[in-house]
């Protein structure tokens, strides 16, 4: 499985990409919105993982609508949001939506993808 990151930030991809790298998953980083939508649309891809503040002057609650509104399956795809702010929701959303805060460190970051149902090897 591959997991798209989507952060404008260089130094948060690398961070991310170490993480996921140690918990055996495939990355592929984005810095920008345009390629996004591809990447998702790749095969493998079966997670996204994006950072507050991806899409400038937009929420990522409209980033979500519009993914939800993808024809075919990658529609569905589970999204991890960090939120550089306080997290109050502890479970996935009614869109497979899971929030957590950062910093994100490697338990923190397992946790929420096996809450998401996401194991090693997905």
């Amino acid at each position: 499985m591959i997991v798209v990151v989507a952060t404008r930030n260089p130094v948060s991809a690398f961070h991310l990409t170490l993480l996921l790298d140690g918990l055996g998953y495939s990355v592929l980083a984005v810095r920008e919105s345009a390629p996004l939508l591809g990447c998702i649309l790749e095969p493998r891809a079966g997670l996204l993982l994006v950072e507050d503040g991806f899409v400038p002057k937009t929420s990522a609650h409209s980033l979500i609508n519009h993914i939800r509104s993808l024809p075919g399956p990658k529609s569905s795809i589970p999204i991890l949001r960090i939120w550089k702010g306080p997290v109050a929701a502890s479970g996935p959303d009614a869109h497979s939506v899971l929030t957590i805060s950062a910093p994100v460190t490697g338990t923190a970051l397992e946790q929420a993808m096996q809450r998401m149902g996401l194991r090693k090897g997905n």
